[in-house]
């Protein structure tokens, strides 16, 4: 009877505990480790929902609803179940708000995050990349961002990053910024779909306002047309069916001496204004092709790819919807200025309101009689008319900004930040933006603060924060 008696009570206890565990669970007190901190230096805290405050070690884990802070000269990186990776710097508070990832659940992803102060730099894992891509979000004071895959850094300034810029450096040691490929021209009009190919990677649709990088081929479409700007305020249109390189590039408007810029006509024909690169240092930039280098001394002029044996305009009529490959001949009309052709060990200038013609690679160009009407009557939009606002294309100068705001910078694929006020800006690899205190300010920046670029703590995602060395 009492043996009888004492598994009943044995068995009612076991189903009170297991009760009394479901409810603590339901209610988050043994709520799950959503990551794990990977490393630690300096004096790092964790304050859970409850209230309750712990330091952080290096194997600590972190649930949804903490809040992690780092103490000055303090660093503290971390690992979620997802994969991803973060880097809180130093004087920073985090609040992970939500999580939710279940490897077989991805509609249900869910990570949103609360930059309190100081700054981070995220590389997301699987959530945001697969299932919903809105399922990763950092709140700021003023903005949200909306991750799409990335590698990016976010620092809320107030008077410390005006401290940090006037220091030189934000870290223990001096350090060589690293920037991403920076953009170097962007879409800024076009008749029918533009395509651009990435080096090494596929072909993709490219709509206006989309960058364009160093290594990347642009395609316009037949019929049409695609006008890029370059940062250095080039302008080049693309004919109908026409594919360009801008095989190397780089332009910084603090150092516009060290610029250059080389890029190729592979197919069809090009319009061109030149900008500050070929104002300054003309000799700095060149339009090849299979047949010929063209350099410009200040510039506007058209080129036109054709088949050998073109020399006699009367025995060549283009049509408007095919573009011919750049290996035979080569027209070039300078409208303004003087250009240079080189064809092997051959140079021809060309000078304002003539044509130059090669009929071969490496034969010897030669100035025609006159300008054939298809150069002439040139369907494609000529550069110098267009209206273009350069600062909103590329933003403003960033680079001796430290204003109080939040400041995003992408490493690594696309952010989009938005303002409470519901203005919206699109960052992609190389881009910074700024949201501003009041939440009425949101633009993007055409080079990124000093701050940002010699912070130690976050110019590489995986630092020792010791010697401020990646590992």
């Amino acid at each position: 009877m009492n043996q009888s008696f004492d598994s009943g009570r044995s068995l009612l206890r076991k189903l009170w505990v297991a009760s009394l565990a479901a409810l603590l669970l339901a209610h988050g007190a043994f709520a799950a480790p959503i990551a794990t901190v990977e490393i630690t230096d300096g004096t790092v805290f964790v304050a859970r929902a409850s209230g309750k405050r712990s330091i952080v070690a290096t194997g600590s884990t972190v649930e949804a609803g903490d809040t992690l802070t780092t103490e000055k000269n303090s660093y503290a990186r971390l690992r979620f179940t997802d994969g991803s990776e973060l880097a809180v710097r130093p004087s920073s508070s985090l609040l992970v708000s939500n999580y939710h990832f279940q490897e077989h659940q991805p509609n249900k992803d869910n990570l949103v995050m609360r930059l309190l102060k100081g700054g981070i730099r995220n590389l997301t894992g699987l959530i945001g990349k697969r299932g919903n891509e809105n399922a990763y979000r950092l709140d700021g004071a003023t903005a949200t961002i909306g991750i799409r895959g990335t590698d990016f850094v976010a620092r809320i300034c107030e008077a410390d990053c005006a401290q940090d810029s006037k220091a030189g450096d934000t870290g223990k040691r001096s350090v060589v910024p690293v920037s991403a490929n920076p953009i170097a021209a962007r879409l800024f009009s076009a008749e029918g779909q533009a395509m651009v190919t990435p080096m090494g990677g596929q072909p993709k649709p490219l709509k206006v306002g989309d960058p364009v990088y160093r290594g990347d081929t642009v395609e316009s479409a037949s019929p049409g047309f695609a006008t890029l700007v370059l940062s250095d305020e080039t302008r080049v249109v693309l004919s109908a069916g026409s594919r360009y390189t801008l095989t190397a590039y780089r332009y910084n408007a603090k150092a516009p001496d060290s610029g250059t810029m080389i890029t190729d006509l592979i197919k069809g024909g090009l319009r061109v204004v030149s900008g500050l690169l070929g104002k300054r240092k003309p000799q700095q930039v060149k339009f090849d092709t299979v047949t010929a280098t063209v350099g410009i001394r200040g510039t506007n002029f058209d080129l036109v790819c054709a088949p050998s044996g073109s020399k006699n305009p009367q025995d060549y009529t283009p049509e408007s919807s095919v573009a011919l490959p750049c290996d035979q001949a080569l027209y070039a009309t300078t409208r303004d200025g003087e250009i240079e052709i080189k064809s092997g060990q051959h140079t021809l200038v060309v000078p304002k309101g003539q044509t130059g013609y090669v009929d071969a690679p490496g034969a010897t160009p030669l100035l025609l009689a006159e300008t054939p009407g298809f150069m002439r009557d040139n369907s494609a939009p000529k550069p110098e008319l267009l209206d273009i606002d350069f600062k909103q294309l590329f933003g403003l100068d960033g680079n001796s900004m430290s204003e109080p705001g939040l400041y995003v910078e992408v490493k690594e694929g696309r952010v989009e930040m938005t303002q409470q006020n519901g203005q919206q800006i699109t960052l992609n690899v190389g881009e910074t933006g700024f949201a501003g205190p009041e939440g009425t300010e949101l633009f993007r920046l055409g080079s990124t603060p000093s701050f940002l670029d010699r912070d130690a703590y976050l110019r590489d995602l995986r630092v020792d924060p010791v010697s401020c060395r990646a590992n």
